[in-house]
């Protein structure tokens, strides 16, 4: 015997529903349902990339680098403008179109980078 309970909720008032089955009957119902449902050959959410594990490592290195270089730049960017340093967030730049250029061997920039 399987029982099922359902919780249910009308006009707020919660009331379940209890109902039991013969187990080849619940067993036949459930490969019915299976079997009146679409199969579903794509997986939801993002594409994963199709990179070797050496691959995978180097460009997480290289995420975590630019998110370095960022966090450095917003750094430089919030000093007051007597202090800050226009050569340094220049050399900063410059270091982000390296990765940008780096990060291409591994899958392609992001989207966020463009």
């Amino acid at each position: 015997m399987v029982v099922v309970k359902l919780f249910k909720r009308r006009k707020g008032q919660p009331f379940t529903i209890i109902t039991r089955y013969h187990t080849h009957c619940w067993i036949e119902q459930g490969i019915k349902s299976i079997e009146s449902k679409p199969v579903v050959k794509s997986r939801r959410g993002r594409t994963r990339l199709s990179l070797p594990d050496n691959a995978k490592k180097a460009r997480v290195k290289i995420l975590a680098r630019r998110a370095a270089v960022m966090q450095r730049i917003r750094e430089e960017a919030d000093t007051p403008p007597d202090q800050r340093s226009i050569e340094k967030i220049i050399r900063l730049g410059v270091l982000l179109s390296n990765l940008r250029a780096d990060i291409e061997c591994y899958g392609g920039a992001p989207k966020s980078w463009k």
